[in-house]
């Protein structure tokens, strides 16, 4: 069986705000599960920001299949740009097999 790739995908708002919570309650899930973290993509920005470099960047490399699955610790921290943004944005990964 093939070791997964995976992607971890953490956010918050703002620098008041602590993003290791978030980054190590994910690895500890990729290394229970025997998976392999292929990057970690991290960002201080709002969720409803058009201009989100990590997120844009966790795009570019899953479309060029550089991972198995992406992870993010809470639906909120991956957009929060309505439910029709984070749907199409799910349906997207989805649809290139992650």
């Amino acid at each position: 069986m093939r070791v997964r790739d995976v992607a971890i995908y953490c956010r918050v708002s703002t620098n008041k705000q602590e993003i290791e919570n978030q980054q190590l309650q994910l690895r500890s899930y990729v290394e229970k599960n025997g998976w392999r973290i292929y990057k970690e993509y991290a960002e201080i920005v709002s969720g409803v920001e058009e201009k989100r470099p990590a997120f844009q960047e966790l795009f570019t490399d899953a479309h060029r299949r550089r991972f198995d699955m992406v992870l993010f610790w809470d639906l909120s921290r991956f957009s929060r740009s309505g439910t029709l943004y984070t749907l199409q944005k799910l349906q997207e990964l989805d649809n290139i097999g992650i």
